[in-house]
């Protein structure tokens, strides 16, 4: 078994099995925020997640049984979006003190001869 998460996903989009019932998992194990993101990719289960956006405050193992019951079974795969390790944003958030919002702004204004000179500083706090 992997993540609980995606194993309640997959349940959810095609293994049809519930998970909770079988006692391979307990419903804290369930997470209903990233659940309904996930189903919020597709076109035909993005009603689904609004549906159970509506009604948070339903147990999870109700929200998780609901997916069950009412999603097409189909395999389903999505990419998550990751931040990308960056060394000049992180460099730049050491040296001036800001957020990576706020870094990223910097990086597209300084010249690539100050993103050096960042990068010598914080090389030689090191």
């Amino acid at each position: 078994m992997g993540s609980p998460i995606f194993d309640f996903i997959n349940d959810a989009s095609h293994g049809k099995k519930n998970l909770i019932e079988q006692g391979d998992y307990s419903e804290k194990d369930y997470n209903p925020y990233i659940t309904n993101t996930f189903f919020s990719f597709w076109p035909e289960t993005v009603l689904h997640a609004n549906i159970m956006n509506e009604y948070h405050f339903l147990d999870n193992e109700m929200q998780y049984v609901f997916f069950i019951n009412s999603v097409k079974s189909k395999k389903r795969f999505k990419k998550w979006l990751k931040n990308k390790n960056n060394n000049d944003l992180d460099n730049i958030c050491r040296v001036y003190g800001c957020n990576r919002l706020k870094a990223e702004q910097y990086a597209n204004i300084l010249s690539s001869k100050q993103l050096k000179q960042i990068d010598k500083e914080c090389n030689s706090y090191n």
